[in-house]
């Protein structure tokens, strides 16, 4: 027995440190200090900042099919992903920005890497270049049509083509920002003084530039309150104008709140209960809570599509009147 254990000890092969493989033959060169492997001699690499979670996977310590509770959150301006269009030939980009605000701007970044840090969204670009600057519209408007010449000349093409394998780089962002003003009390009783605290709220719109795609926006991110979301329409949901959605991420687009037809509002399965929790990352928003617990823990799969489960996002149903 100690023979036998000792030789397996002698023959067992030599221990590999992870990140000892140098960087890939093709990578190219503006993705190299995405690389997650070091040399071993290189000096520990500095943390990077926090990323924003994508909807298919679960934060914290949920389960595989976990239910994450969602929040209501009111967007006064988004760009329509529907509206997203971009001409190669004459590196044009055009999009429509929906908006109830009075006051807003946007601006257009090209060949960045995406960090969030405390809640906030910047862009750092691949090659040294000036800040791309911010465009004011001003007044209250349903819709505005937006045409902007990117500045593309600079891009190499693969850095005008978005790799998932790498999503933190971007082709291009459009970037809305906002302000909204609300109105604070500071100490009490007959000293009590009003204030107003303006809160800006952004956001994050990533479009491919490549010339041929199925889908022009890549990914849509919002910041609110000091947090970031992800951003995902629901299929089967009411009401516009609206961001639903779990931490850290969020649906935007449609609302819980509205039933519409009584049939069409309830769960798929029971009929009974109303439906606000949907499945991810498919997006149908067609269970109610209890049945998709449920379900996942006997078929997980999406009963409108039959699409695998990621995870669930839970919905409450909130009044339009209380939504921030």
């Amino acid at each position: 027995m100690g023979g036998s254990s000792s030789a397996n000890r002698n023959n067992r092969p030599p221990n590999r440190v992870s990140g000892s493989a140098p960087p890939p033959l093709h990578m190219p060169p503006h993705l190299a200090g995405q690389y997650p492997n070091q040399p071993l001699n290189a000096p520990p690499a500095a943390p990077a900042p926090p990323s924003v979670q994508m909807p298919n996977s679960p934060s914290g310590g949920a389960s595989q099919y976990g239910v994450q509770e969602g929040q209501i959150l009111k967007m006064l301006a988004t760009v329509d992903p529907l509206s997203v269009r971009y001409d190669p030939a004459t590196s044009t980009l055009n999009f429509s920005i929906i908006s109830s605000t009075a006051s807003l701007t946007y601006e257009v970044h090209t060949g960045v890497r995406m960090c969030v840090k405390n809640g906030d969204v910047y862009y750092m670009p691949n090659k040294p270049k000036m800040e791309p600057p911010r465009i004011s519209l001003e007044g209250s408007q349903t819709t505005k049509d937006v045409s902007v010449v990117v500045d593309a000349s600079n891009l190499d093409e693969i850095e005008r083509v978005y790799n998932p394998q790498y999503p933190k780089q971007l082709p291009c962002v459009v970037v809305l920002r906002y302000r909204i003003k609300k109105s604070n009390v500071s100490g009490s009783g007959a000293s009590a003084e009003p204030s107003s605290v303006f809160t800006e709220h952004t956001e994050h719109t990533t479009v491919d530039l490549a010339e041929n795609v199925k889908q022009r926006v890549i990914s849509q991110v919002v910041t609110s309150g000091g947090s970031a979301y992800v951003v995902e329409n629901l299929y089967g949901a009411c009401e516009e104008n609206c961001v639903v959605g779990a931490q850290p991420e969020v649906v935007v687009g449609s609302s819980a709140s509205g039933q519409g037809d009584d049939d069409d509002g309830l769960c798929v399965i029971c009929l009974t209960l109303p439906k606000d929790t949907a499945v991810i990352p498919c997006r149908h928003m067609c269970l109610c809570k209890n049945c998709a617990e449920e379900l996942v823990r006997h078929t997980p799969k999406c009963p409108v599509c039959r699409g695998p489960v990621s995870t669930l996002l839970h919905m409450p149903t909130v009044p339009l009147s209380s939504q921030v």
